[in-house]
């Protein structure tokens, strides 16, 4: 998959990425339960409730996942640029700030920054918080 912008103001992106956190979660739990054979026997069933997890899900989409991505870009738009701010709010971070690699050079930190704010999203573990 390309990288994009996120949109979830698109209805129809919602409505795919609930429906693909809904599928996840509900097979994964439901495999904890049954077996491929019993959910077959019920997958008219199944399908009902699948459609009510996905509206659910667009619900948590909205509400949490938008809310948390407006936090994180509001982190780091803050604190880029201004390690003093940083430091000054968040001291837990002024040993990577210490090391001399790092004290002037503002490309680093802003990148460092960033990994920081989204590193949930961006799944990296080179970043040592």
């Amino acid at each position: 998959m390309n990288p994009q912008p996120l949109d979830l103001e698109d209805k129809n992106e919602r409505v795919k990425l609930a429906s693909e956190i809904s599928e996840i979660w509900f097979l994964e739990y439901l495999k904890t339960y049954y077996s491929e054979e019993d959910l077959e026997d019920v997958r008219e069933e199944l399908k009902k409730i699948k459609l009510e997890m996905r509206d659910f899900a667009i619900f948590c989409i909205e509400r949490f996942i938008k809310q948390r991505l407006k936090s994180a870009c509001e982190f780091y738009l803050m604190y880029k640029d201004n390690t003093s701010l940083l430091l000054k709010e968040h001291s837990k971070f002024e040993e990577w700030w210490k090391y001399p690699n790092n004290m002037f050079d503002y490309n680093k930190y802003n990148e460092w920054l960033f990994r920081l704010a989204f590193k949930d999203v961006l799944g990296d573990d080179k970043n040592e918080v």
